[in-house]
């Protein structure tokens, strides 16, 4: 048996530079939107990659004269941008095209504001990354058809920190890292005002800006708090509990007399803000959210624009239509959703964890009435048209039903709406052709995984022959670090037909959520298993004493063909927990998390390791040349494409559209899927082999043998294989269990001679 050792040390990294693969870093990817059926509907924005904590902004992105929709998703900081079509009110069209030019260090919050009238909209966001609890201003610009973004300082000399400062001696413009502010012309005097609450959670601020009074330029912005008590309300520090002032010269008071803005204690649990003028009376009113609360209060002003009073609220808003109701710690968004003129207003969740992430983006039309304007129009706006599975989706291909095409299996946490997560693999089966696929829901709970729900949790699945009967078993890992097995006994080339589970297969447990890959690394024919966990591993090398840190165990098969059998330890020879010694932690170089999510595709003979992220990135790797399990392998890219599509990334891989270029699809921890063209390719000259459109191979990827499809069964045919430089490598007579084991992995044109003389051509490829 031949296996790669664990324990050899490599002293440097090799760099490899190969045609068709990119060298750090690549191109932008492009979207790739197939259509994807659901319920006998076409979803109309399949692949947004889900929602979890949206915000959302009013902004012409294009340049059209129409406001789009510009969508921050604070769980992972992702950004996405809704088109609007001129032929509708609510047509748009999902892109993802402008994320390459929005900063990418965005946390916490991001709202598009145009503060210096340029008709631009700029980006304020949480100034975390900057080390500070405030805000952070990008201004935009315009350099030829593309958008920059630069970090802007505001109110502080040169030296500061990049943030957005005001004038007196508490530092910054305070804004909570949990929380969302308003940012608005407050005083209406034609610079834009922030409303953020204080230190403590009880008092919201009015920091007001004097550009218009200073006389100062207009991409100047000039802060001082000119209202410690906005409203004069009090919030409880603990939960939504509002008291309002009897005085509208007073801040209202608690168990204090008085408030001091020099002594600051107790928590701030987390609020948001969000200010608009429903009643068209010149001052602004407040929505707010609290992170204990399920609803919004509303709190109208009975002052002015220039002294805020709030005398009325609505603790169930609205109070006239069905209230707001989600949970949990919910932010609110106010801008012209459908285009008729009236600002309406989305509710979503601004909480990580225990949210609902599922018809979680709530609309409320504004109809236009003086007394109760606002009428739930719908609780999924935007979702209801995407797979959005709940949290932490990893994508695997199979192609289940043994057609010739590949379907997609998305293993998921599941969806969460106040109880506790329902976790399940969904099937989409590709009902498209070769050239041109389509996905249909078939099964939105495959092989009944759900049932699982109460013992484990996070699933993520791979296919694989782990037992070497030519069909494409089940491994399926969990958050405690167990796998499932599920063996596929329908043999080759018939749909997928499981075995009842084994849990905790073969004893292993490497750690906590672990996503398995099934290939065979040391090519002894048996196949391997690879598992991506949360946390980097730590190993000393027993002969050289070096420490290795990976987050990738390897777990070699030591069994036989049809009994695989694999040891549990990952540090026990010929296994290791420091595969390649990949690290995906990109955040620090001490970091523990790394989330890694393996990957494996064959391209051109050569094994490519495509790993995901806890911080999102995917990353590409050179296994070709690998030796040894615990050697150092090459990486080709860092920043594949650079897909940065949220928190906990899960790559697959595979030309779906027939194109000689692969697809790659990510899943995310908001649950969804995002689709993208790659540059990568994996074919060259048997390119210029025709290819007939009314033969395929099946399976497709295949390992032992193969079906041709489409042929007359009467007919006598001769096979003859090309590799993929096109040199004849092989001859078989007939078209049913053609043998194709001795091949090398790679991909293969097929010349087909008829008995009727007519030659026609298919493509294949071989792991």
């Amino acid at each position: 048996m031949n296996h790669i050792k664990p324990l050899r040390i490599t002293g440097f990294i090799i760099f490899v530079i190969t045609i068709c693969i990119p060298l750090v870093h690549g191109q932008y990817y492009e979207q790739f939107s197939p259509p994807v059926m659901k319920e006998g509907e076409q979803l109309t924005y399949p692949f947004t990659g889900g929602f979890e904590a949206p915000q959302f902004s009013a902004v012409d992105m294009n340049n059209d004269g129409l406001n789009d929709i510009y969508v921050f998703d604070k769980n992972g900081g992702v950004s996405s941008v809704f088109i609007r079509k001129a032929t509708g009110n609510l047509d748009f069209e999902f892109t993802k095209y402008y994320n390459r030019f929005f900063p990418k260090s965005m946390e916490g919050f991001a709202l598009m504001r145009d503060f210096n009238g340029d008709g631009l909209a700029d980006l304020f966001c949480s100034s975390i990354p900057q080390g500070a609890a405030g805000l952070s201003l990008y201004q935009a610009e315009m350099l030829g058809n593309e958008y920059v973004y630069t970090l802007r300082r505001m109110g502080r000399p040169q030296g500061s920190a990049d943030i957005i400062w005001n004038n007196l001696p508490y530092g910054q413009v305070y804004n909570a890292v949990t929380d969302i502010p308003a940012i608005v012309d407050v005083d209406h005097d034609g610079d834009l005002d922030i409303l953020s609450f204080d230190e403590v959670g009880s008092y919201v601020y009015f920091n007001k800006n004097n550009q218009v009074e200073k006389g100062l330029p207009s991409d100047t912005m000039d802060f001082n708090i000119e209202d410690f008590c906005f409203g004069k309300f009090l919030e409880s520090g603990l939960s939504q509990s509002i008291t309002l002032s009897d005085n509208p010269e007073l801040c209202a008071t608690n168990l204090q007399d008085s408030y001091d803005p020099d002594q600051k204690s107790g928590p701030h649990s987390g609020s948001t803000v969000m200010a608009f003028d429903p009643d068209g009376d010149m001052d602004y009113d407040l929505l707010l959210g609290d992170l204990t609360y399920n609803g919004m209060v509303y709190l109208e002003n009975g002052g002015s624009r220039q002294s805020a009073f709030m005398n009325f609220l609505d603790s169930n808003f609205p109070i006239y239509d069905t209230s707001i109701d989600m949970p949990i710690f919910l932010a609110g968004f106010n801008l012209d959703v459908d285009n008729d003129g009236f600002e309406d207003i989305l509710i979503a969740p601004n909480a990580l964890s225990s949210a609902r992430n599922v018809n979680n983006i709530h609309f409320y039309r504004n109809k236009g009435s003086d007394k109760s304007p606002y009428t739930l129009e719908s609780e999924s706006l935007f979702s209801s048209e995407t797979i959005d599975l709940g949290s932490l989706s990893v994508p695997a291909l199979a192609d289940y039903n043994a057609d010739g095409l590949m379907d997609i299996v998305i293993a998921a946490a599941g969806p969460f709406e106040g109880v506790s997560n329902d976790m399940r693999l969904v099937l989409y089966e590709n009902t498209g052709t070769r050239k041109a696929p389509q996905f249909e829901l078939v099964d939105p709970d495959y092989l009944n995984f759900s049932q699982y729900s109460s013992s484990s949790s996070n699933p993520a699945a791979c296919f694989g022959d782990l037992d070497q009967d030519q069909d494409m078993d089940l491994l399926i890992g969990d958050e405690s670090g167990k796998l499932y097995f599920f063996e596929n006994t329908a043999g080759p080339g018939n749909i997928f037909s499981f075995a009842s589970p084994v849990y905790e297969w073969m004893g292993i447990n490497s750690g906590q959520r672990i996503r398995p890959c099934i290939f065979d690394a040391n090519k002894d024919g048996l196949n391997d298993i690879l598992i991506g966990e949360r946390n980097t591993n730590g190993y000393s090398d027993p002969l050289s004493g070096e420490f290795l840190t990976g987050n990738i165990n390897y777990f070699e098969n030591i069994g036989t063909a049809g009994n695989p059998l694999f040891d549990p330890d990952e540090a026990q020879s010929p296994n290791s927990p420091v595969f390649g010694r990949i690290r995906v932690n990109f955040s620090t170089s001490t970091s523990a998390r790394g989330g890694a999510a393996p990957y494996i595709f064959n391209l051109d003979g050569k094994e490519m390791l495509f790993v995901g992220s806890s911080r999102g990135r995917i990353s590409l790797y050179d296994l070709s040349g690998m030796a040894e399990a615990s050697e150092e392998v090459p990486l080709l890219d860092d920043k594949l494409g650079y897909l940065e599509e949220g928190y906990w990334s899960a790559p697959a891989v595979y030309d779906f559209d027939d194109d000689g270029f692969l697809e790659i699809l990510v899943g995310n921890i908001r649950g969804g899927l995002s689709f993208f063209k790659t540059d990568l390719m994996h074919t060259s000259s048997i390119d210029a082999f025709d290819r007939s459109e009314h033969l395929f191979v099946v399976p497709n990827p295949a390992g032992q043998s193969i079906d041709i499809k489409g042929l007359n069964s009467e007919e006598t045919c001769v096979l003859r294989f090309y590799d993929y430089s096109g040199r004849f490598v092989y001859s078989f007579e007939g078209y049913s269990k053609v043998p194709v084991d001795r091949l090398k992995k790679g991909m293969y044109a097929i010349e087909i001679l008829g008995s009727s003389g007519i030659k026609r051509w298919a493509r294949f490829v071989k792991i």
